[in-house]
Order: structure tokens, then C-alpha cells, then sequence
């Protein structure tokens, strides 16, 4: 079977694109490979549909945020299967043309010039926001300053992930003629940590240990982030490699929130800078009775 094409690629547009971007994208390859257009070529149909797809999930805040994450495979049976039928509504996707007969009518209006006079939709507003991940974590409450001039409190939810769309409908640009308003995303990016990192719903973070803790064991407490402290054995001889687990400490799943990920700890070694006389007769001890046993 082969592999389906990215559909940034597919519709020709970026990953930062906005839905009016990919809706403008849209309407010039559906007109150039409509099979109504192209009834001599075979190839049509096919094109067709691989834009319809690429359309479909990009075009849904939250097929095209599952895309983002998982690809093509996490939006399966979500409406995105090629030659699932187109399931968004065309009068909107082709705004700027009048007229309900089909595509022989849209076609007729985008030759003949469309008709100015149409209802549509008011262009969307992306606000790009950065937050620690921290924030990220506990949720975060923003300011933030709409087209009209009104500064509104917006709510980032626990567990939202890097690149995610929020949005505030009909917070966007006038409609035309009578149309509704656009739509207004916050689009959020998540500053790097140095000592955690995010992997889903699940935390990972570091924890630099004295290789002797390791050896005789250690119990520790983690301060995660505020609020947010962990309690955690590590066990004697622990293999230094291995990742301990703390079961329902990561990430709330931002779609259900009764679910958290884990929390994984890795170990990162530290050697004494240096060693007295004593504490090296001391290792020779210990080291002799290891052989022993």
C-alpha cells in the first residue's frame, strides 16, 4: 500500500499556515483538478481526492492537531480515509462564489467573475503565545487584546502541547455582507526545559545523582514545579541506565482530563571531584568485600 503524502505538502502550504491560508490553497487546486475540469484525464479524480483528504483534516482544529502529533495515523477513521466524501460544507469552502447547483454552478460563477454581493465569512486571527512548561502543566490564565480593542482573560487548560490551537469563536475579522465573523486561535509554543522534557502526556526528567546514592540507595524528593513535589526511592545497586517510574505524575490529557501520563525519572550520574585519603581506603574496602560476595 502506498504511502500517503504529507498533506502540508499535498495543499502546498506551511505548518505555521492559517485556515484562511489553507482554505485559499484549497480552492485553486480543487478548480485546477476538479474532475468536472479535467474530464480527459484519468489522474483527476485521484488528485482530487488526495486534496479533498488533505482539506479534510487540516481544515478541523482538531483532526489537524491530532495530524500534527501522530500524522495520518492518528487521524484514521476520523473522516480522513481517502474517498470518504468530502464533509465539510463547499458554499463555504468556495466563499467567494454564488450559487447552490453544484460544481457545474461553482464553476460557471468562478469563470463569469462570482458575485460580490455573497455572505462570507470574516478572515481568522492567530496569536502566537509562549509559555513555560510549567504553564503548560498547570494551565495558564492570559491577557490578551481582541480586534475591537477589548482585553479579554483567556484560560490555556492544563496539559495543552506545543503547536496546539486554542480558539475563541467569531473573535476574528468582520464577516462580509451579513457573513459571520472569523474565528480567533491562540496558537501556543511551549519554552524548552533543560532538566524535563514532554513525550505525550508523559514528563521525563533528569536527576543528577552522586554515583555512591546510587550504589547504597537513596529515597528523594523531586520539586517538579510549584505545588508539584515528588517522592521517590531509588533503589540500591540501581542500574544507572534505567528509567524509574512514577506512575500518574506526567502530563493531564488535555481532551480527558481523568487521565494523566507518567512521570519518568533518568539518572545522570555524578562523580565526587574529588576523593581524601580516607574515602579512597574506604572504596578499596568496599570493593574487596563486592569480590567476596
Amino acid at each position: 500500500m502506498a504511502q500517503k503524502r504529507d498533506c502540508y505538502e499535498v495543499l502546498g502550504v506551511p505548518k505555521s499556515a492559517t485556515i484562511d491560508e489553507i482554505k485559499k490553497a484549497f480552492r485553486k487546486l480543487a478548480m485546477k483538478y476538479h474532475p468536472d475540469v479535467n474530464k480527459n484525464d484519468p489522474n483527476a479524480e485521484v488528485k482530487f481526492r488526495e486534496i479533498n483528504e488533505a482539506y479534510e483534516i487540516l481544515s478541523d482544529q482538531e483532526k489537524k492537531s491530532l495530524y500534527d502529533r501522530f500524522g495520518h495515523k492518528g487521524v484514521n477513521g476520523q473522516g480522513g480515509q481517502p474517498g470518504g466524501g468530502f464533509s465539510g460544507n463547499f458554499e463555504d469552502i468556495f466563499g467567494g462564489f454564488n450559487g447552490g447547483g453544484g460544481f457545474g454552478s461553482i464553476f460557471e460563477e468562478f469563470f463569469n467573475g462570482g458575485n460580490a454581493n455573497r455572505a462570507s465569512k470574516g478572515q481568522d486571527v492567530v496569536n502566537q503565545v509562549q509559555i513555560s512548561l510549567e504553564d503548560a502543566f498547570n494551565g495558564k490564565t492570559i491577557s490578551i487584546k481582541l480586534l475591537d480593542g477589548e482585553t479579554k482573560e483567556f484560560n490555556i487548560p492544563a496539559g495543552v502541547d506545543n503547536g496546539m490551537d486554542l480558539r475563541m469563536k467569531g473573535k476574528g475579522y468582520p464577516g462580509k455582507n451579513g457573513g459571520p465573523n472569523g474565528d480567533y486561535y491562540i496558537r501556543v509554543f511551549i519554552k524548552p526545559k533543560s532538566d524535563m522534557e514532554r513525550s505525550g502526556d508523559d514528563l521525563v526528567y533528569t536527576l543528577n545523582i552522586n554515583v555512591l546514592d546510587a550504589v547504597s540507595g537513596k529515597k528523594v524528593k523531586i520539586n517538579l514545579f510549584k505545588n508539584e513535589t515528588v517522592s521517590l526511592t531509588i533503589p540500591e545497586l540501581t542500574n544507572l541506565t534505567k528509567l524509574l517510574r512514577a506512575k500518574g505524575k506526567g502530563f493531564i490529557n488535555i481532551r480527558n482530563p481523568d487521565h494523566r501520563g507518567d512521570l519518568y525519572v533518568k539518572l545522570n550520574p555524578i562523580m565526587p571531584k574529588k576523593l581524601s585519603k580516607k574515602a579512597k581506603e574506604t572504596l578499596d574496602s568496599l570493593k574487596k568485600e563486592a569480590k567476596v560476595k
